[in-house]
């Protein structure tokens, strides 16, 4: 199978960190019941965005996961927009209704000035639509992990280098691997503009990636697989940069899905 760059959509992630004040509990309740409720409000009637999700860290699987000396990103949560154009969503985001309605809302729960903004085009390499969602949904997701990876190539490789062993090499190996047979979803995002963010707590800048996957199996555990590791880290190592790599296991919440409400209104 193979996919190209899409042209319809693009996507936005920003990573977030919660208040020092809050607990991790506190955090993810509110920003799931509370403030999912104030944003859906906010873009009633209008066209952007196309897809609003929430990604919580699944603290658990995270530990796990450290204790395999895994490198695990450090930030409490990931938003996802997708949009028709990101100018479209800097309108939205950007505007004096969002400072006035959503901005206040956000300083309820988040570190707004720790927060790393990525923008991505989208290789859907294993697309998945669902016949029915709910809408708004504020439940995360219990049919489905999700895991993220983020990396950088290797020094010389050019854009192109890196889209034909990422999208060719690489998925081609994932489907000899015991987990091909199980992915729900699977997105490439290709790094579209300089990463947007402050300097951490230690005074490093934003990180420098080159691209970002998001697969959606059934459970932590298939990705975990000793030979699906083996085979997938084998094909990595030839192209990505190994000190870049980072990774997030995550649960989700789609708030809003335009495209697929559309369809459940139309059958």
């Amino acid at each position: 199978m193979s996919s190209t760059i899409r042209t319809d959509r693009v996507k936005l992630l920003i990573f977030i960190k919660k208040r020092k004040d809050m607990s991790v509990d506190e955090f993810e309740k509110y920003w799931l019941k509370e403030h999912s409720r104030v944003y859906s409000s906010f873009v009633e009637g209008k066209k952007e965005p196309l897809v609003y999700e929430q990604m919580h860290i699944n603290h658990e699987e995270k530990e796990k996961m450290k204790a395999l000396g895994w490198p695990i990103l450090d930030y409490d949560g990931v938003v996802a927009f997708e949009a028709k154009s990101f100018e479209s969503l800097e309108g939205l985001l950007d505007g004096d209704e969002y400072v006035k309605t959503v901005i206040p809302d956000e300083l309820k729960f988040t570190t707004r000035e720790a927060a790393l903004v990525v923008k991505l085009r989208i290789a859907s390499i294993v697309p998945h639509t669902e016949k029915k969602v709910p809408l708004p949904e504020t439940e995360l997701k219990k049919n489905r992990a999700r895991m993220m990876y983020a990396f950088d190539t290797k020094e010389g490789m050019t854009d192109e280098d890196m889209r034909k062993a990422w999208m060719e090499g690489h998925v081609a190996a994932m489907w000899s691997t015991p987990i091909g047979k199980q992915v729900i979803k699977y997105e490439q995002l290709y790094i579209a503009e300089p990463i947007v963010g402050l300097p951490n707590a230690e005074g490093a800048p934003p990180p420098k990636w080159a691209g970002i996957a998001l697969m959606d199996v059934p459970s932590f555990e298939a990705v975990k697989e000793p030979e699906t590791a083996r085979i997938l880290s084998g094909d990595t190592a030839k192209w990505q940069d190994p000190a870049s790599q980072v990774c997030l296991p995550l649960n989700i919440a789609t708030i809003i899905d335009r495209e697929m409400t559309e369809n459940v209104l139309t059958q």
